[in-house]
């Protein structure tokens, strides 16, 4: 199912208030899923802070990134201690 981009909620209020909405259907189809089937979140996000907020916002189990994003040290850092927080 896709629903739209879950960005940064920046932008105007009718469009924060969209994002805001389609990150809650996101968190509530994935928490309904069956443990054996993958949940993915589709993410426009770049930076590693933004992506693991946006994740731990909807627990799904599977991120998908449309962006290119900053893969420096900092980066690979935080995603790092997410996935090993997340075991």
């Amino acid at each position: 199912m896709a629903l739209m981009r879950g960005g940064d909620l920046g932008g105007t209020d009718d469009e924060t208030a969209a994002a805001a909405d389609a990150t809650n259907v996101i968190r509530q189809i994935a928490r309904t899923v069956p443990s054996p089937v993958a949940t993915f979140l589709l993410t426009s996000e770049t930076s590693a802070e933004k992506i693991v907020a946006h994740h731990r916002r909807t627990f799904t189990s599977t991120l998908q990134l449309v962006e290119l994003w900053d893969a420096g040290n900092e980066a690979r850092r935080l995603l790092t201690k997410w996935i090993t927080d997340a075991e």
